[in-house]
């Protein structure tokens, strides 16, 4: 046994040699247990030891038979197994995104608690590994899971944007695929699905999509009310102009007055036009709102027509008017 424990790397003795007085201590059918043994060449290896003691009638040991087994190859392959698992729950439980493990078929193998949490928060159901994909997906939305899976697996990492609904708030989530498990002589067989809420900025974008269309039909009401306003600033402009050269050339005073009344008329109806654009200035200043009015519709035509009507015969045109009845509005 000294000769035996001369050949054991010293980190690994007191396990051989506890596995080995454990037996003896206890007689049970067989002894193993794995350890490192020291080579020629200073490296050392892992190996299987194993064997069964012969006891004499007093239960004393009197020899030993068993084997050493190299065991190397597979138990180094089993610490990259556990590295690589280590690395892999690392990456999951980053804390940046939620991240679910899944296979190619869709089944869980892994995933992070704080994504467990949103499970049982929406779906209220807890994830387990060996659960479906499925089960923690709107509804009819799982081939579209099943085909970015298939995608990653394929051609390698892509996004995409999904949205839900519970109980009429909208959740948005940015998705991640990411092909898992590819050595180089066999494929990836796995996705890590990489989840971030972005609701909020979606939400921002909404706004901001409506901030613009409300600036767009802003400036649009703004030009047709200048073009508008061009036209209602003309027309009793030109009427003034129209009256006052007529003024010059009457000298009959009943006629006078019936032109300056028409040009009154149209005095008051640039003074309203006036008025009118200051209140909208207000109204989009936000100071107040524009005021409505209940106004005769009948009788602005009436007064239209009276201020075109001089304008008219000065240049020779005819212009008539019929009006049945006032019509009112706001």
């Amino acid at each position: 046994m000294q000769e035996l424990e001369s050949w054991v790397d010293p980190a690994y003795l007191k396990t051989v040699q506890d596995a080995f007085y454990l037996y003896l201590k206890e007689k049970t059918d067989y002894y193993h247990v794995e350890g490192k043994f020291i080579m020629g060449d200073g490296t050392s290896r892992w190996f299987l030891f194993s064997g069964k003691a012969v006891f004499d009638n007093q239960g004393n040991p009197t020899r030993a038979v068993g084997s050493i087994i190299d065991i190397n190859d597979r138990k180094v392959a089993e610490e990259q197994l556990i590295a690589h698992e280590a690395m892999l729950r690392a990456v999951i439980n980053n804390g940046l995104m939620h991240s679910i493990l899944v296979d190619k078929d869709g089944n869980i193998v892994m995933y992070d608690e704080p994504i467990n949490k949103i499970a049982e928060e929406f779906y209220e159901s807890t994830m387990r590994p060996g659960m479906h994909l499925s089960k923690f997906v709107k509804q009819g939305d799982y081939p579209l899971f099943q085909s970015k899976i298939e995608e990653a697996l394929a051609n390698g990492p892509h996004k995409m944007e999904y949205c839900f609904t519970v109980d009429g708030e909208q959740y948005w989530y940015l998705l991640n695929f990411a092909p898992v498990g590819k050595t180089e002589t066999t494929p990836a067989d796995k996705v890590l699905v990489n989840t971030l809420e972005i609701t909020q900025n979606k939400k921002a974008e909404q706004e901001v999509i409506k901030a613009k269309q409300l600036a767009e039909e802003v400036s649009r009401l703004k030009s047709n009310f200048l073009a508008n306003m061009s036209h209602e600033i003309r027309t009793p402009l030109n009427g003034m102009i129209g009256l006052s050269n007529l003024l010059e050339k009457e000298t009959e005073l009943t006629k006078i007055r019936e032109l300056v009344a028409l040009q009154k008329q149209s005095n008051n109806r640039l003074l309203e036009t006036l008025t009118s654009i200051l209140n909208f200035a207000r109204l989009e200043s936000e100071f107040e709102g524009m005021p409505l009015n209940r106004v005769n519709v009948a009788e602005i035509v009436k007064r239209a027509y009276s201020s075109l009507k001089e304008s008219a015969e000065v240049k020779h045109l005819t212009i008539s008017l019929e009006v049945k009845e006032d019509v009112y509005c706001f």
